[in-house]
């Protein structure tokens, strides 16, 4: 009678604990099927986000604005630190621009170029020819009203010239030295016409 209460209890200890066996494998399962979901879903996002480029600086908001009287068409920096833009204007007569300055800084006076030709020196400046990419704009660009011109500047930073990577972003400011027709001779004038931002290409 004993042995086969003992048999009982034995045998019922035995299903009791297969049981609960059975029930902490079927919970390791559970758990190890939902994590491996969640993470094979996190792979898939991963993937959709990089394929449609999301973290591309690309998307960050690229524009070229300019001063009252100016505008800024069609721009492009270059990984040479070359910053090329369209130039129209209707200051009121036709623009002779002598010297030109881009840097990624307006200086402490908020007046000009924390970088680079600093003073917007002219294009006859021997000091100045190291800032523009051609020698080209020798003997300065004439902009006449309702038209427009191609100009490109070499931009600097903290670092010396702005040269970067394909994709990376810059932002900067272009600084023009200028006379035109209406006014004196001999009156020249430096004056912000351009910031933007835009990406390496």
């Amino acid at each position: 009678m004993l042995a086969r209460q003992w048999r009982t209890m034995t045998k019922k200890r035995s299903k009791d604990e297969m049981t609960e066996q059975r029930t902490k494998l079927q919970s390791a399962m559970d758990f190890m099927i939902s994590y491996s979901i969640v993470f094979l879903v996190l792979i898939i996002v991963i993937y959709v986000i990089l394929e449609l480029g999301i973290f591309n600086p690309q998307f960050v908001p690229q524009q070229c604005t300019a001063a009252p009287s100016f505008s800024c068409g069609s721009y492009a920096m270059f990984t040479n630190g070359t910053f090329t833009f369209i130039l129209s204007q209707s200051v009121g007569g036709t623009l002779n621009i002598t010297g030109i300055a881009c840097a990624s800084s307006v200086n402490v006076s908020g007046t000009g170029p924390a970088y680079g030709n600093v003073y917007v020196l002219p294009y006859n400046t021997p000091k100045g020819q190291p800032y523009y990419p051609s020698s080209s704009y020798a003997n300065g660009i004439l902009v006449a009203p309702a038209q427009s011109q191609l100009i490109g500047v070499s931009c600097y930073n903290s670092f010396g010239l702005a040269t970067g990577k394909i994709n990376s972003q810059f932002s900067g400011y272009v600084w023009i030295n200028y006379t035109y027709s209406n006014l004196p001779q001999g009156f020249y004038h430096a004056e912000q016409v351009v910031s933007f931002s835009t990406v390496y290409t």
